[in-house]
This record gives structure tokens, C-alpha cells and sequence, in this order.
């Protein structure tokens, strides 16, 4: 019988997982294409995964059935880019019941190189109120760690081509809306 912080471990290790493993940056490999949430094939690929995880858990997963799917999000690491099986992860754990049991690690902790600001925004201040902002001056809210963690969270909670489920994927009530919305309220800010 697995133990629930055991299980709990395994799935941050898993999201800490880099994008390129140490043998192909030797091999000189080609990196995978990156995942984009914004095309459709991707996406529904991930939320295949993610369905394919509901379905290996079960109705009421516990720590030996979320040690099976944690099996098969370490398989699917060798099939698609770490990037898509993240995301699946992350939809099956935001969307399924149970799945809540394990954590998803902040993008600071998933993949620091995400949320580290480029040398080019380190000491410069946004002189966003001034009459002469340049377009230098908005790379540091461009890279703002908690906004984008923010923004790649409400396309987990609302994937576009749907939340994966028995009876297919579903879109929330007024998701178009609250995409607008959203995405409005980010630029303003």
C-alpha cells in the first residue's frame, strides 16, 4: 500500500522534471516542439491524458490508485514533451475528485527558469508613470512570475477545448466570458 506523502513526493518530483532530460542536452538532441495550450492538437492531447488519468484512478482514488497514475505520467513523459504532460497533470489534479490530494508546486519551484526575470529587466525600475515609458520598461511586468503563474493556472481551470469527463470534454458555464474577462483585467493591470 503506497503512503499518501510518498505519492505526494513523487508528483513534485515529477512536475520539477526538466524539460530536457541530461541525456538528450549531451546527445545535442533537438528540443520538442514547446506545448501552447493555444493550439487545439496540443491541448487536446493533454486533456486526453488528463482523461486517461481520471480514468486509471477511479471513482474515489487513494494513494495506491494516485501511485498508478503518477506510473503513467512518468510513461507519458516518454511519449510527449514534458511541457503537455505537465498540464495534464495539473488539469487532472484541478478537475478531478481526489486528485486534489496531490500538491502542484508553484512555477517558481516547477521550472525556476520560467520565473526568473532576464538579465535585461534585473535593475531597471518600470517607469510605467513617467511620459516617456519605452517598451523596455514593461519587460518587467512581461515577466512577472506571480502574473504569469496566475495566467497559466486559468487555463488549467478552463481549458478552451473543455474539462475532460465521462461524457466528454465540458466547458464551464460562461468560460468565453471569463476568458474575455480575465485576460482584460490582466492587460489593465
Amino acid at each position: 500500500m503506497a503512503d499518501l506523502d510518498a505519492v505526494q513526493a513523487r508528483a513534485v518530483s515529477l512536475f520539477r522534471r526538466p524539460t530536457q532530460t541530461t541525456a538528450q542536452l549531451l546527445a545535442d538532441e533537438k528540443p520538442p516542439a514547446r506545448f501552447s495550450v493555444f493550439d487545439p492538437r496540443q491541448q487536446d492531447t493533454a486533456l486526453e491524458l488528463a482523461s486517461e488519468l481520471m480514468r486509471i484512478a477511479g471513482e474515489k482514488p487513494g494513494p495506491d490508485e494516485l501511485d498508478k497514475v503518477l506510473d503513467r505520467v512518468e510513461a507519458a513523459f516518454a511519449e510527449y514533451s514534458a511541457e503537455l504532460v505537465k498540464y495534464a497533470l495539473m488539469v487532472f489534479i484541478t478537475h478531478y475528485p481526489g486528485g486534489m490530494q496531490l500538491p502542484i508546486p508553484s512555477l517558481e519551484m516547477r521550472e525556476p527558469e520560467k520565473a526568473t526575470q532576464s538579465p535585461a529587466t534585473l535593475g531597471q525600475g518600470a517607469t510605467l508613470f513617467s511620459d516617456q515609458a519605452s517598451e523596455e520598461d514593461l519587460n518587467w511586468f512581461r515577466e512577472d512570475p506571480l502574473a504569469n503563474e496566475h495566467h497559466e493556472r486559468w487555463h488549467v481551470v478552463y481549458p478552451a477545448r473543455g474539462i475532460p469527463g465521462p461524457k466528454g470534454p465540458q466547458n464551464k458555464k460562461r468560460q468565453g466570458e471569463l476568458f474575455l474577462y480575465m485576460h482584460q483585467q490582466m492587460l489593465a493591470r
